[in-house]
């Protein structure tokens, strides 16, 4: 009998999800399987702590900031978006503050910041937009001036520093649209805002990019698009870093990845270990073999996991919560309770009968099935995806030669929260009275030589620091590999007799008179 005979279609193993429940009864003698599905269940529950608490930090980091020095009397209203990088030290704790220069004029300095909330500005990964206002309009923008204080634990700041190997690319966006007349501009940067990286500077003057300079940046386009299909395209690379304004939460890309993962596992465990090498089922094409078997199995699993795996994804992205009922949706909010039920019913099913098929297998089938499973899964998730990745972010900026686009926030939803924020900001500055904001001027060229002098000294505090504890390890390995080998019973013995002889002696007074008359030195 061949996998083909009788029906197009490759029967999987079968089992009875009733009869075979008896199966838990011999948990003991094959616990592979069903430790490892409650294992990526208990995973799964410590992650949903910790990715709760992200979420709600992506909450903080998202939304209109109104520049809390922007004055009453000022109605001309320009959108600043800049776009930091997405690693671990591309942030800056510093106070950043910036000027914009038109064909007409120049604004006022302002310091991006918004007081009103203990929203945390130029995080790792943040598009942060800002509301600045000014008496009239600037005409067209030729530079924005941007500058930072040097202040904070981690003042040095890099937007979309792309600095896990020693720096290539370090591209900042600033972003400025004229709310009147929909006009954007956009300046772009490729180095540290920092004393001691790139430039060695705090303070950067950026010109305009023209229209023919943005359509031949597909480079930097192509570093952005990249990154932003890892980070917001990648259902497992995104859980951890995931933009701060996307509404598909991490809980909810978290359940996806258990569902995905669970129904993986059901459509390889139904068929693992049916025979696929029948020379009826092979066909050759030149030097390449084909087993139908193989082909056809594919295609059944992609028809088991795919479709409600996708259906679950696109109901949490299309679905909004109550307090987002005013922009425009697809779907009612109460459809999220849909999609939990479904993604909730899938995974449980689906863990169910992995966990009857791996007792059904017996102890040494559900090994070789457990390694081949996460062998295959990890190569698709951390290789093949991300290579896909690449490639579509060649195609499209290299090949296609398309613009990048924002993942934020559209216009039309800005300029509501912009509405919002302002008449929030009127209602807080109903006394008619201004405050005054200080706005930190840029260092000047004595203190950045301060500033690099300081970090010089501390780096070579930390270098001898780390040289002395290198040093110490080595002594502790090389004592170790001298003494470590040693004959612990002749080593024991040779202590012992030593002091038996000077510590616990147990001769006569007649055993020092040699010693004594012999070798004592005299005076």
């Amino acid at each position: 009998m061949t996998a083909l005979s009788g029906s197009f279609f490759v029967l999987p193993n079968f089992i009875d999800p009733f009869a075979d429940a008896k199966l838990f009864l011999t948990f003991f003698e094959n616990p592979v399987v069903v430790s490892i599905a409650i294992m990526i269940w208990c995973v799964y529950f410590f992650l949903i702590y910790w990715a709760r608490k992200a979420d709600r930090n992506d909450i903080e980091k998202v939304g209109v900031n109104i520049a809390m020095d922007n004055s009453q009397e000022d109605k001309y209203t320009y959108l600043v978006c800049i776009i930091t990088g997405w690693w671990n030290d591309a942030g800056t704790t510093a106070d950043v503050s910036m000027v914009i220069t038109g064909a007409l004029r120049q604004s006022s300095k302002h310091a991006l910041n918004d007081d009103s909330n203990d929203r945390k500005h130029f995080q790792s990964g943040s598009e942060d937009w800002f509301v600045i206002t000014t008496p009239n309009t600037l005409g067209d923008l030729q530079s924005v001036t941007v500058w930072h204080d040097n202040g904070g634990n981690s003042p040095a700041w890099a937007s979309e520093n792309f600095d896990c190997v020693p720096p290539m690319l370090n591209l900042t966006r600033i972003i400025v649209e004229d709310l009147q007349t929909k006009e954007s501009w956009t300046f772009l940067f490729g180095d540290w805002l920092a004393v001691d990286r790139g430039v060695c500077t705090t303070t950067v003057n950026l010109p305009v990019c023209t229209q023919e300079e943005l359509k031949s940046i597909h480079k930097q386009d192509f570093m952005l698009k990249s990154s932003q299909d890892l980070r917001n395209g990648h259902l497992w690379l995104s859980i951890f870093s995931k933009p701060p304004h996307s509404t598909f939460t991490r809980v909810q890309r978290l359940t996806c990845a258990l569902s995905l993962l669970l129904t993986t596992m059901l459509t390889n465990i139904m068929f693992h270990g049916i025979p696929t090498d029948d020379p009826d089922d092979q066909k050759t094409v030149g030097h390449i073999t084909l087993s139908l078997a193989d082909i056809v199995i594919g295609i059944e699993s992609a028809i088991i996991m795919f479709p409600i795996n996708i259906i679950i994804v696109q109901l949490f992205m299309k679905t909004r919560a109550k307090p987002l009922m005013k922009y425009k949706i697809k779907l009612p909010w109460w459809f999220i309770y849909i999609a939990w039920t479904v993604a909730m019913t899938t995974s449980l099913v689906s863990t169910y009968f992995v966990m009857l098929y791996g007792l059904k297998f017996g102890y040494q089938k559900s090994v070789d099935f457990i390694l081949s499973f996460f062998t295959s899964f990890f190569q698709s998730a951390f290789v093949t995806q991300p290579i896909k990745v690449i490639i579509i972010a060649v195609l499209f900026t290299l090949i296609l030669k398309k613009p990048v686009e924002l993942e934020s926030r559209k216009t039309s939803v800005v300029q509501g929260e912009v509405s919002d924020e302002s008449e929030r900001r009127e209602d807080d500055n109903d006394d008619g009275q201004e405050k005054n904001h200080f706005i930190p001027l840029p260092l000047t060229k004595k203190l950045i030589e301060k500033a690099k002098e300081k970090l010089r000294i501390e780096g070579l505090v930390q270098e001898t620091l780390v040289n002395i504890s290198l040093y110490f390890v080595f002594v502790c390995v090389i004592l170790f590999m001298v003494h470590g080998h040693r004959n612990i019973k002749e080593s024991y013995l040779c202590t012992k007799a030593i002091e038996d002889i000077f510590v616990h002696p147990s001769h006569s007074e007649d055993t020092w008179v040699y010693p004594t008359d012999t070798l004592a030195i005299e005076k």
